[in-house]
């Protein structure tokens, strides 16, 4: 059934693709660092395209991400508006 899934990304996911030289989050559980965070975000987000798998992109999470994008707010929303797996989704 592909075309079917749904997925949600929340603002942390969003920072990965959208923002260059992000630093790496922090496993939870170990308190180190996450290996290749972007290349793993990129890897899901190519994975979820290429099923054209649906992401869906809650109004909270999006206005977290977007609060602090300063100058880089326009590119950001042409960014989401121009990929076609993104879906900004009431929450």
């Amino acid at each position: 059934m592909a075309g079917s899934r749904k997925v949600g990304f929340d603002a942390g996911i969003l920072i990965l693709i959208l923002q260059d030289g992000v630093g790496a989050p922090v496993h939870p559980e170990t308190k180190q660092p996450i290996t290749r965070p972007k290349d793993r975000v990129d890897y899901l987000q190519e994975c979820l395209s290429d099923e054209k798998s649906k992401v869906l992109i809650p109004t909270p999470a999006l206005s977290e991400f977007l609060v602090n994008a300063g100058s880089a707010l326009e590119k950001y929303v042409d960014d989401i508006s121009n990929e076609a797996s993104f879906v900004v989704v009431a929450f």
